[in-house]
């Protein structure tokens, strides 16, 4: 059924458009269902007008026109109907049959001229409501875009890189599949934005999105800024060897950019990264992966910076892999 925004979308393109005393303007469904109307009749909403009705007989083919007798009010109508684009609608202009012919019965042209009218006006209504439709419809996809997507660095946002956890956690437990995790830091960030001041800091931020991103070679693969300087990458189907080359891969890259960092002992900027592997089970939950790539990356930190480090609490060796599996 459509909502209220798509009803509200209909009876403003139609609402003002003159009948006559009798005609009417409605939408239904493709199985006859009645979803709109002009002049308005709430009653009727929702009522399939398909089994027993004229609509029945016509509503498979494209357009059309047709001749009836209105079960709602008894009006016998000429109406004209055409599906809305590829949408599962139909859009139907009618009439009142004593409206068209009252003193026209003995002119021909006129009625015909009628019919042609009836025919591109209806066409006409059609296209316009299928724009509005496209018009709302990509204005809400570009709104959920938007809902999704780190502002700054045009990488997904935190809310976005947790249904993606979400997601690729149910799909390992049904594949029986690893999940790997890499938590990205970029080293000494205060220590740059105090020296180059926060402006040079959001173009440091955008530069590293872009570099993590491009080092992702997998459609799968999702890079998302974690929060402030911290980025993450979530690896599906990815064991810890290869999760560890992906993660040297974005540092390297990142090292050779030789961005100048007055503030590091190195003098250049870095970024230390940490990552966790886990083969996802019902019992466990996703905060063990996200736990054992933080301490990993605390562990990079703590060893130097701009290196990578493997956790240790979740990264087991395949027969253990295998044990668990078998156990569970």
């Amino acid at each position: 059924m459509l909502g209220s925004l798509e009803r509200d979308c209909f009876d403003t393109v139609f609402g003002n458009i003159a009948l006559g005393p009798r005609g009417a303007i409605s939408l239904m469904l493709a199985d006859g269902t009645l979803v709109a109307r002009q002049p308005q009749a709430d009653a009727a909403i929702n009522t399939d007008l398909g089994n027993g009705s004229p609509f029945a007989r016509h509503t498979s083919m494209r357009s059309g026109l047709m001749e009836f007798r209105s079960m709602r009010d008894g009006v016998e109508r000429l109406a004209a109907f055409t599906h809305v684009g590829e949408l599962p609608l139909l859009v139907s202009v009618g009439y009142a049959v004593a409206d068209i012919y009252s003193g026209w019965w003995s002119k021909t042209l006129p009625i015909g001229s009628c019919v042609l009218l009836l025919c591109g006006a209806t066409m006409a209504f059609a296209l316009q409501l299928w724009r509005e439709f496209q018009r709302r419809h990509a204005a809400e996809t570009e709104l959920a875009v938007i809902a999704r997507t780190d502002v700054l660095t045009k990488l997904d946002n935190r809310r976005s890189f947790d249904e993606a956890l979400e997601r690729e956690w149910r799909r390992a437990i049904r594949n029986d599949s690893l999940l790997s995790l890499c938590l990205i830091d970029i080293d000494h960030f205060k220590a740059y934005n105090d020296h180059y001041g926060h402006q040079a800091g959001d173009e440091v931020l955008k530069v590293v999105a872009e570099t993590i991103a491009r080092s992702l070679d997998r459609p799968g693969d999702l890079s998302a800024r974690y929060g402030g300087e911290e980025f993450a990458v979530l690896l599906p189907d990815t064991p810890a060897a290869g999760a560890q080359a992906v993660a040297e891969h974005i540092r390297l890259a990142i090292e050779t950019l030789f961005l100048p960092h007055q503030g590091s002992p190195m003098a250049f900027l870095s970024v230390s990264l940490g990552v966790g592997t886990i083969l996802p089970r019902a019992k466990r939950q996703q905060a063990e992966l996200i736990k054992a790539a933080d301490m990993a990356l605390y562990k990079a930190k703590e060893l130097g910076r701009n290196r990578t480090e493997l956790s240790r609490e979740t990264t087991l060796p395949p027969s253990a892999y295998a044990d668990e599996a078998r156990a569970a």
